[in-house]
């Protein structure tokens, strides 16, 4: 510490110039966020807007006259037959599921890799509580709205920008289970008590993340 006092003190030239090659690091670090920032809230817009909301509203609409074409798909690309060969409907059917989430996985990994490039230049976002970090990643994936599928990428970029693990699988439970839409057509198509009950699973999962996590997150993360 004495020699970095009197090293300063020796040369005030190279002192003074340390706040001044600080400063256009800061504003490229700020320029980097701002754009982080907008391409996240764009993508996330557009998908909300264009696509996720928009059909999610055309599902509660149609009611009990919601039609699948697949048995894990709402639209089918191929045609899936019980003459086919097991391994044909097995290979129709994978693409059909791709086919019906390819506007969410391209969702989830654009705005996965806008979340991952906007946290890398913010100071780490964590509560001291396990209980506050749950409750932020379960705020956080309400308003994503994507299905199970598509939320993955995105908690794959929050773990990997230093997000709590509580937080990012809050967020994964909360985000394809407690949309308003989703909870909306629960109630509007089934029974009260089934309703109720697909409420209370994903709110018990919350309430159980730090048990889930106390022993299986990686101790160097879960700090």
């Amino acid at each position: 510490m004495s020699s970095a006092i009197s090293s300063a003190i020796a040369n005030p030239s190279v002192s003074a110039t340390a706040p001044a090659a600080a400063e256009p690091a800061r504003g490229q670090l700020l320029v980097q966020t701002s754009v982080a920032a907008f391409l996240g809230l764009a993508i996330g817009l557009y998908f909300w807007v264009d696509s996720r909301y928009p059909a999610l509203l055309k599902k509660l609409h149609s009611g009990k006259g919601i039609q699948v074409k697949g048995a894990l798909s709402f639209d089918a690309l191929m045609p899936v037959t019980p003459a086919m060969s097991l391994m044909t409907r097995i290979g129709h059917t994978t693409v059909n599921w791709m086919w019906t989430n390819r506007i969410g996985m391209t969702f989830g990994m654009c705005f996965g890799a806008a979340m991952l490039t906007l946290l890398a230049t913010l100071p780490r976002i964590r509560l001291h509580s396990t209980a506050g970090n749950t409750l932020l990643g379960a705020v956080g994936g309400v308003p994503l709205g994507v299905c199970a599928n598509c939320v993955a990428p995105i908690g794959r970029s929050l773990f990997v920008a230093g997000a709590s693990p509580h937080t990012v699988l809050a967020t994964m439970i909360s985000s394809p289970t407690l949309n308003v839409i989703v909870l909306a057509m629960a109630f509007t198509l089934f029974p009260l008590p089934v309703a109720l009950v697909r409420l209370a699973v994903p709110l018990i999962l919350l309430m159980l993340v730090p048990v889930i996590l106390r022993n299986t997150a990686p101790a160097a993360a879960a700090r």
